[in-house]
C-alpha cells in the first residue's frame, strides 16, 4: 500500500520539476510537510493492524469492530487538530522552510490543497492499518493505486498543466 503512494508522491515531485526551480523548492516544502503529517497515521495505522489483527485471531469479533471504530474517531480527531494547527500557523510553518520570495510564491497558493489533503490522507492512512489488520492489503493496494496512481497522477497532470494552476493543481490532482 505503501509502494502506491509513494510512487504518486514522486509523480508529483517530476511534475513539479517541469514548473521550475523555485516550484520544485516549494514543492519540496509541502511534500516534507506532508510526510511530517504522515508519520501521525501511520502510528495510528500500526496500532490499528495489530489491535485489529489480535482480536480477529482471538475470534473477539466485537472488540475488533470497536477497535475499527476507534481507529476512524482517532483519525478524524487528529485530521481536525492538524488542519486547525496548520491553518493557525502557516506563516510560521512556511518560515521554518525558507524566507525566499519566489519560492513562497509558490507555496502560498498550494496551502490549501495541502490542508484537504492533509485531512483526508490521514483518515486514509489511518484506516489502512484495519486493512492490514482484517488481512485484505491486496484490496486497500488496488484502492490506493488506482485512486493515487491513476485518478491522482492523471488529475495533478490536468490540473498544473492544462489549466495552468502550476503547484496548486499538482496538489489539488491528489486533494
Amino acid at each position: 500500500m505503501h509502494l502506491a503512494e509513494g510512487t504518486s508522491f514522486e509523480m508529483m515531485t517530476i511534475y513539479a520539476s517541469f514548473l521550475g526551480v523555485e516550484a520544485l523548492g516549494a514543492n519540496t516544502i509541502i511534500a516534507n510537510l506532508s510526510f511530517i503529517v504522515y508519520m501521525i497515521s501511520v502510528g495510528i495505522s500500526i496500532s490499528a493492524a495489530t489491535h485489529i489483527g489480535n482480536q480477529l485471531g482471538a475470534g473477539n469479533y466485537k472488540n475488533a469492530r470497536q477497535m475499527y471504530q476507534s481507529t476512524y474517531l482517532l483519525a478524524v480527531i487528529t485530521s481536525i487538530v492538524i488542519v486547525v494547527s496548520a491553518c493557525a500557523f502557516t506563516e510560521q510553518l512556511l518560515h521554518l522552510y525558507t524566507y525566499n520570495e519566489a519560492i513562497l510564491d509558490h507555496l502560498y497558493p498550494a496551502v490549501l490543497p495541502l490542508i484537504v489533503l492533509m485531512f483526508m490522507d490521514n483518515i486514509q492512512s489511518s484506516l489502512k492499518g484495519v486493512y492490514r489488520g482484517i488481512g485484505k492489503q491486496q484490496l486497500g493496494f488496488t484502492v490506493l493505486l488506482i485512486s493515487y496512481g491513476i485518478v491522482g497522477n492523471v488529475t495533478s497532470g490536468v490540473f498544473a498543466f492544462s489549466m495552468g494552476l502550476g503547484l496548486r493543481g499538482i496538489w489539488f490532482g491528489h486533494a
